[in-house]
C-alpha cells in the first residue's frame, strides 16, 4: 500500500498526468490504490477534466465509473457539452467511448449543474431525456421542477425556453417563487406569460381565420344568389321574347 504521502503527491500529478497522456493501465492501478479520482490541480481540474480534454473517454469513463464527480466546465462548457460536441466530427471508435461516458455521467449530473455553469445545451439534453430530471442528492428538497430550478439560479434565458420553446406551463406555485426570487412582479409576468401570450396570439390568429373564411363564405353565397337572379332574369326575357312562347 502506498503511504499517505506518496497518495497526496499522486493525486496531484500522477493521475492528472496518466489521464493527460492517456496511459488507462496507470490509471486503473491508481484508482485500485485508492487514489482520491476528484482531486485538483492548481488550475482546478480534475483528472477526469484533463481525460475530456484530451478526448481520452475510455479514461473519462472509467473515472465516472469509479466515483469522479462530473459537474464541471473547461471554457464554460460542462463535460457533457464537450462530449456531446466531439462526438459529432470524430471517427467510430471515438464515437463509441465518448456514448459510453455520455451514459455514465448523465446517470450522475443533474439538471443543476447544467444550470449552475450556465450551459444551454447540456440543460436542454438532460432535459429532453427526462422533462422532470431532479436533483440527485436531493438537496433542493423545495425545487421541484426544472422551470423552478431555472428561476432559482435567475437564469431568464433558460426560463424563456422553457416556457416558449419546451411549452412549459407555469404552475401557481411557480408564479409565487419567482416573485420571491426576483423580487419584481413585471419581471416574472414578463417571464411566465410567455405560453400564456402564445395561446392568446394562436386563438386571435384561429379567430381572424375564421372570420376571413366566414366573409368569403357570405361572399360566395352572395355571388351565387346575385349570379342565379342574372340568369333567371336572362332566362325569362329569352322566354318572353323568343316567338315559340307567343300565345295565339
Amino acid at each position: 500500500m502506498l503511504t499517505s504521502a506518496q497518495l497526496q503527491f499522486l493525486n496531484e500529478t500522477g493521475l492528472r498526468d496518466a489521464a493527460i497522456i492517456g496511459d488507462f493501465e496507470s490509471v486503473q492501478n491508481l484508482v485500485l490504490n485508492n487514489v482520491d479520482v476528484n482531486a485538483y490541480d492548481r488550475d482546478h481540474y480534475s483528472a477526469l477534466c484533463h481525460a475530456v480534454k484530451y478526448n481520452h473517454f475510455r479514461i473519462a469513463t472509467f473515472l465516472v465509473q469509479n466515483g469522479a464527480h462530473p459537474a464541471h466546465a473547461i471554457d464554460g462548457k460542462t463535460l457533457l457539452t464537450i462530449a456531446l460536441e466531439n462526438r459529432e466530427t470524430s471517427d467510430m471508435a471515438l464515437q463509441g467511448y465518448m456514448t459510453d461516458f455520455i451514459v455514465a455521467i448523465v446517470e450522475k449530473m443533474s439538471i443543476f449543474d447544467a444550470l449552475f455553469f450556465n450551459d444551454i445545451k447540456a440543460f436542454e439534453f438532460l432535459l429532453r431525456i427526462n422533462r422532470s430530471f431532479m436533483d440527485p442528492d436531493g438537496s433542493l428538497t423545495n425545487i421541484k421542477t426544472p422551470l423552478q430550478a431555472a428561476i432559482q439560479f435567475k437564469r431568464l434565458d433558460v426560463i424563456e425556453r422553457l416556457v416558449n420553446h419546451f411549452k412549459v406551463t407555469p404552475a401557481p406555485e411557480d408564479y409565487t417563487f419567482a416573485e420571491k426570487t426576483f423580487a419584481s412582479k413585471d419581471t416574472v409576468s414578463t417571464m411566465l406569460a410567455g405560453r400564456t401570450a402564445q395561446k392568446q396570439q394562436k386563438l386571435k390568429r384561429r379567430d381572424a381565420i375564421l372570420r376571413r373564411n366566414k366573409k368569403l363564405s357570405d361572399v360566395s353565397a352572395s355571388d351565387a344568389k346575385t349570379k342565379m337572379a342574372d340568369v333567371t332574369q336572362r332566362y325569362q326575357g329569352h322566354y318572353v321574347s323568343s316567338p315559340h312562347s307567343a300565345i295565339t
